[in-house]
């Protein structure tokens, strides 16, 4: 049995409670000898009192007891707690072999000392992880189990030395099987292995261990330190000399194997990666902190043993005896019943101010419907929301009542009844509170402005009132920066709702459209018109006359040349459909209007920037100028190695092709053009895959 005292100052509080004691006992026998000393008369009179007065001090004093346990807080026994948490799990993994000692590692220090100041770094900016450590030597241990205190964690690392274990060689996959006995068996937490090694290992282990952790759906990143070239140290002896250096060679064998039996099957194509980075990369750090913020978790419900607080126990019986007080001391059964009705309207009021208020029954039925509803158990959740808003609705308890409404229209969203959904939303008042209305806004309208033209909204305003759309339409001012208009970053803009990795705008309950969309829809429902023609703009240095042209779809570019604009003589020496960062090169005017042409840029040969591609140099650059917070170098280099499952692990399909890791690109990678590549032959299997199934059916 776990037994606990949260407040033992509170046990200060029986000497008051004894003394308290004390000093009703000898007042009362001071009144006793009053009253049999003077009136004799009433010595069976006084019997009574006697009676009256120990059953009344007896349980006031067990009341008193039964208080000062409660303000201390006593635990005892266990319970299954349902938790909900948000959040990441990170075992880090250091081997302390003898190898590491080697000092090769750059600036001329070992390669423990290397690992030491190279995970400080990641534990600064591992905000809200929970980490365990663990050490691996001839053994793996469980030096710091898993925790929110990154202290404890921080003391380890700083004195990072073989000597923490007596175990002899050095056994890489005994310290990944402890990492993964590290993580809770039901835990909503991503969890990840980070093991920081030379490669050496003598029992052959660590390609058995990384088979169990993809099995396990943990991702496994193993960091290299020390150099490749040989370097002799001293074994465990002390005497013996061996040669040691960094075999990442044969890592990365044992990873691409791993990939081929795990990844590239069809039952294991969502099983997690192995990574092997060299510390030495610059960049390597923000590239290990970026895939860790890619493989997020959403909220979820596990179940914890806690500890059950006792404390609602000792308060009732606190109650039972002050109500046994009342009727035991007080209640004078001979006489009359005026007492009677006294004491029993006593109790009544007792009861009625020390039990659960009808709202707080109701938050709690709340509660458990949100963790039904999280579970995706929508018929609990439907019978938890829908008796709360019934039992407010009969109080008269308005706010209550919303919650509870939004809550049941919410879940029938969710089930596809989507007419009982409106049906419930429609009840929700004008006077509710905010964050419901902004929640339900299902139908409303948001016009977003680029704050350079904030010019035209009081005029944008005035048109909303005038066609009776005030309630429904409203203009939200956006900053001017790209690539703010791609319609994810739009959405987190004006609504601060982040869409989930693989996920549409449509997937959180929001639909982007564009002028130029709105335009051709108002044309097809109002005029009949579909959408024949597309306005675009002709720009660029090269550009004798930029405008803005409307043209039937299908139109030759060089059609409308030189009639409707001009280039300078010689001076358009690149073509793109699109703009600058986004667009795709033409190789002349010769190709048509599309429906999802915007404009064509002629850039002359100062505007354009033509160089020769140079070896990454793993900088991270493209990594820190990531509008959607991906890791380009990892992307490009699976790319490059034609492993296009890991590449789309890492957000291949998410990359919005904006150019902003390309333009700061110090070696003038061509990230977007292979990223391009990559997307189209992801389709294809896609395509595929599809098509095979569709046979088979």
């Amino acid at each position: 049995m776990n037994f606990s005292v949260e407040n033992l100052f509170s046990f200060y509080l029986f000497i008051p409670l004894v003394f308290a004691l004390l000093f009703v006992v000898a007042r009362y026998i001071r009144l006793r000898k009053n009253i049999c000393g003077k009136v004799f008369e009433f010595k069976n009179g006084s019997f009574r009192i006697s009676a009256c007065f120990w059953s009344r001090t007896f349980f006031r004093f067990i009341c008193g007891i039964c208080v000062v346990l409660a303000l201390a807080g006593i635990s005892f026994g266990t319970d299954s707690v349902p938790v909900q948490k948000n959040g990441k799990a990170v075992s880090l993994v250091f081997d302390i072999s003898y190898s590491m000692e080697a000092k090769d590692a750059p600036g001329g220090i070992s390669r423990l000392q290397a690992v030491s100041s190279y995970a400080s770094e990641l534990l600064d900016r591992m905000n809200g992880c929970a980490v365990s450590a663990v050490l691996a030597k001839g053994d793996g241990i469980i030096a710091v189990p898993l925790t929110e205190d990154f202290q404890s964690v921080r003391s380890l690392i700083e004195n990072l030395s073989p000597l923490l274990m007596t175990s002899e060689g050095t056994s890489l996959g005994n310290g990944i099987k402890s990492a993964l006995s590290s993580f809770p068996e039901q835990s909503s937490a991503a969890s990840f292995i980070w093991l920081f090694t030379d490669c050496e290992e003598t029992d052959n282990s660590l390609q058995s261990s990384l088979s169990e952790c993809l099995k396990a759906g943990i991702p496994v990143v193993i960091i290299g330190f020390g150099s490749e070239r040989e370097s002799e140290i001293f074994a465990g002896d002390g005497i013996t000399k061996v040669k040691t250096a960094l075999r990442s060679g044969s890592v990365e064998k044992m990873i691409l194997s791993l990939k081929e039996k795990f990844v590239s099957s069809k039952r294991n194509s969502s099983a997690p990666s192995v990574v092997y980075i060299d510390a030495s990369e610059m960049g390597s750090a923000a590239a290990i902190l970026k895939m860790l913020d890619l493989n997020g978790s959403l909220p979820s419900v596990s179940y914890e043993i806690q500890s059950t607080q006792r404390y609602g126990l000792f308060i009732s019986f606190a109650i039972l005896f002050f109500l046994a007080s009342i009727f035991f001391g007080e209640l004078d059964i001979a006489g009359g019943k005026k007492k009677l009705i006294s004491s029993v309207s006593m109790a009544s009021l007792i009861f009625l101010f020390t039990g659960c208020s009808p709202r707080f029954n109701d938050g709690i039925k709340i509660l458990e419907g949100k963790l039904d509803w999280s579970k995706q158990d929508y018929q609990n959740a439907v019978g938890d929301f829908f008796e709360t808003a019934s039992n407010a609705q009969a109080r008269g308890d308005f706010l209550v009542e919303q919650y509870a409404v939004f809550g049941l229209g919410s879940t029938y969203l969710m089930q596809g009844e989507t007419d009982a959904a409106l049906k419930r939303f429609s009840k929700i008042y004008e006077n509710s509170s905010d964050k419901i209305k902004f929640a339900i806004l299902y139908n409303s309208g948001i016009i977003a402005l680029e704050d350079n033209k904030a010019y035209i909204k009081s005029s944008l305003e005035k048109i909303i009132v005038e066609k009776g759309y005030a309630d429904d339409i409203r203009i939200m001012l956006v900053k001017t920066k790209y690539p703010q208009g791609s319609e994810k970053f739009i959405v987190s803009s004006c609504l601060g709702v982040e869409i989930p990795s693989g996920k549409l705008p449509a997937d959180a309950g929001v639909i982007i459209s564009n002028v130029g969309t709105i335009c051709a829809i108002s044309d097809a429902f109002r005029l009949g018109k579909p959408l024949i023609e597309r306005s675009l703009t002709i720009s660029g240095g090269a550009v004798e006359n930029p405008c803005n042209l409307k043209v039937p779809v299908g139109t030759m570019i060089s059609d409308l040349s030189p009639e409707y604009f001009s280039l300078k003589e010689n001076s358009a020496v690149k073509i793109i459909s699109g703009g600058p960062m986004m667009g795709f090169a033409m190789p002349d005017m010769n190709f048509p209007v599309a429906k999802g042409t915007s404009g064509i840029t002629f850039l002359t040969k100062d505007e354009t920037y033509l160089v020769d591609e140079d070896q990454c140099i793993g900088c991270g650059m493209c990594v820190s100028v990531c509008a959607m917070h991906l890791s380009p170098v990892l992307m490009v280099r699976e790319l490059k190695a034609e492993n296009i499952s890991n590449a789309k692990k890492l957000g291949l399909m998410d990359c919005i092709e904006c150019g902003c890791c390309a333009y700061a690109c110090p070696a003038n990678v061509r990230l977007v053009q292979r990223f391009r590549i990559g997307k189209s032959i992801v389709r294809e299997q896609i395509a595929a895959a599809k098509a095979k199934e569709a046979v088979k059916k």
